[in-house]
């Protein structure tokens, strides 16, 4: 599987990056809970002529080996995170330590790269 984002250039350009490796690779190493697929909602097959709705969607019984779910916020960042510094390692790698050739391939600004690969551990 690819992970694919668009990333907008200015000017109303954007251009697609992807990276080799699956969604569940990038977040495999954070510490999140297993969500239970919840069922689909399905309209009754004919309407009755008293107008009840149908029963609610029982919701899945919480597993209790998941334990609670973390803010938003935290879980949003690690999730970012992680996906930073697997964008940030690949692309530097491609740039071979290139910091111009490397800001022009991610489409972002030079500082703004540097800024990113220090909070990595990527550049010195």
């Amino acid at each position: 599987r690819m992970l694919a984002l668009r990333m907008e250039l200015g000017d109303g350009e954007s251009q697609l990056v992807g990276m080799d490796t699956d969604f569940h690779d990038l977040t495999a190493e954070m510490d999140l809970p297993e969500v239970a697929p919840q069922p689909r909602f399905r309209p009754p097959a004919t309407s009755s002529a008293s107008g009840s709705l149908p029963p609610p969607i029982p919701h899945e019984a919480k597993r209790a080996d998941t334990g609670p779910l973390p803010p938003f916020r935290k879980a949003r960042e690690e999730v970012v995170g992680t996906f930073e510094r697997a964008y940030l390692s690949r692309l530097w790698a491609e740039a071979d330590g290139n910091i111009s050739g490397a800001a022009r391939a991610a489409g972002i600004d030079r500082k703004y790269l540097r800024k990113l690969l220090i909070r990595y551990g990527l550049y010195d």
